[in-house]
């Protein structure tokens, strides 16, 4: 993460404007100070980087000083209430401030922190200005007019590759900006995945990707190097779509999603777009058989040597009663859970639902679609929140998979009808076992 200082000399005064890795302090005599203290005037300020040219208000900020040990010595819980001076014993300090909310990592609003190391010295009064930077990365999602006239709905993924994905759909045709936090050093690549449907009920599945270098690379001017590869706090994101080949404005027909991206680092006053690419999509398959079958497949087929167990929890028969759920039900007992016991190591995790309405289909297409999607793959992520963040790992030996509360009132949502989800495992070698559970939602 780029931390800038500023340092400003004055005629009458040295003032030093500290961030979070730098040390210094402004000294000057006091006599007035007991042998073996000093004392510390201190101020906290902060600026959005991209949003506002006017500084933030820290007034609210919580400050908390440190001995470089990491001992707590004196705590204040907002800048407003901070004294004009603050009597110290010598010795090396640090000075942390930050906003008055908790740092999470899909937020509307922005965070800033912002820490200053600096020496007390005996009988002297030092000056210093913690600058707080904005943790989080602004990301606005705009629709053009074209997108919204093709489209009826969609179903929008915004992909880090962590546990959570942003998600964005048409109930909210003007989203606000979100404020989302990157592990530091971690994010290098984003992915956007789209499901849409056309005014006419053609379904669109897009998937892209965007990268950080090839913006910093755009940068040569600047200060910036490839080696600032990861989207960090203090950046900004802007994400348009609109929809691709249209013959003509209201009747043509649309084939796909346009996607356009371009970032603002922290420090930079100019937006300099992103090359997206498109992702490569895995033929699809018939969910009857591997998705990448090797040339023994025949051989292998139905795991005839049984190293693919699939059955129900203890407890449970859905395998063969199925499942009957309506919205407002509470979650069945036993819950709904099929055990996976795979002697060689996962490979693939399939789920496909044959849905029994046109909402399911719509708004969960991702399932709903032969042949549906691997839960083992990366593809996955943006269907963790419905498992609960219980997804297949590659190479593990067991996997239960579970139809959530959340999942089932979600299908109940949708209204009545009757969904066979058909479960396929693959092992490292190819063999693979397959199960259907079926769950009919009742009005």
């Amino acid at each position: 993460m780029r931390l800038h200082n500023y340092i400003v000399l004055g005629a009458a005064l040295w003032m030093s404007l500290v961030s979070c890795e730098t040390r210094e302090a402004i000294t000057g005599d006091d006599t007035n100070l007991a042998a073996g203290t000093g004392a510390l005037a201190l101020s906290v300020n902060a600026k959005d980087p991209v949003s506002t040219k006017s500084g933030v208000s820290t007034s609210d900020f919580p400050v908390i000083i440190s001995t470089a040990e990491g001992e707590i010595v004196k705590e204040y819980d907002k800048v407003k209430n901070l004294p004009e001076a603050i009597t110290l014993e010598v010795g090396d300090y640090v000075v942390d401030a930050h906003s008055s909310y908790v740092l999470e990592k899909e937020m509307d609003k922005a965070y800033y922190a912002g820490s200053a190391e600096l020496e007390i010295k005996n009988q002297i009064t030092s000056t210093a200005v913690v600058t707080c930077t904005r943790q989080n990365t602004r990301i606005r999602m705009e629709y053009t007019s074209d997108f919204l006239n093709a489209f009826k709905s969609w179903y929008i993924t915004v992909n880090d590759g962590s546990d959570s994905v942003l998600e964005y759909t048409n109930d909210n045709k003007s989203p606000d900006d979100v404020y989302w936090y990157f592990e530091p050093n971690t994010v290098e690549k984003i992915k956007v995945e789209i499901v849409a449907v056309t005014a006419e009920g053609q379904s669109i599945t897009d998937n892209r990707t965007f990268t950080k270098a090839d913006a910093v690379e755009k940068y040569e001017d600047e200060d910036y190097t490839t080696d600032e590869r990861y989207f960090a706090g203090g950046d900004a994101l802007h994400i348009k779509l609109g929809a691709a080949s249209l013959d003509a404005p209201t009747e043509g027909t649309v084939t796909g999603v346009d996607i356009s991206v371009d970032i603002q680092f922290d420090g930079s006053t100019n937006p300099v777009e992103i090359p997206v690419e498109d992702v490569i999509p895995v033929e699809p398959t018939d969910p009857d058989t591997p998705n990448t079958p090797g040339e023994d497949n025949e051989e292998n087929a139905g795991d005839p040597n049984n190293l693919i167990t699939i059955s129900d929890a203890a407890g449970a028969n859905y395998l063969e009663t199925g499942v009957t759920f309506k919205k407002g039900d509470s979650n069945p007992d036993p819950a709904v859970k099929v055990l996976m016991n795979v002697t060689k190591g996962i490979k693939e995790m399939w789920v496909y639902a044959d849905a029994g309405n046109d909402g399911f289909k719509e708004d969960l297409k991702v399932l709903a679609t032969a042949p549906g999607i691997d839960l083992a793959s990366e593809d996955a992520a943006s269907l963790a929140f419905a498992f609960n963040n219980n997804l297949p790992e590659v190479g593990s030996t067991s996997f239960e998979f579970e139809l959530t509360g959340t999942l089932l009132n979600l299908m109940a949502n949708f209204g009545a009808g009757k969904h066979t989800f058909n479960l396929k495992v693959i092992d490292q070698e190819n063999n693979y076992d397959t199960a259907k559970l079926v769950v009919t939602i009742t009005e």
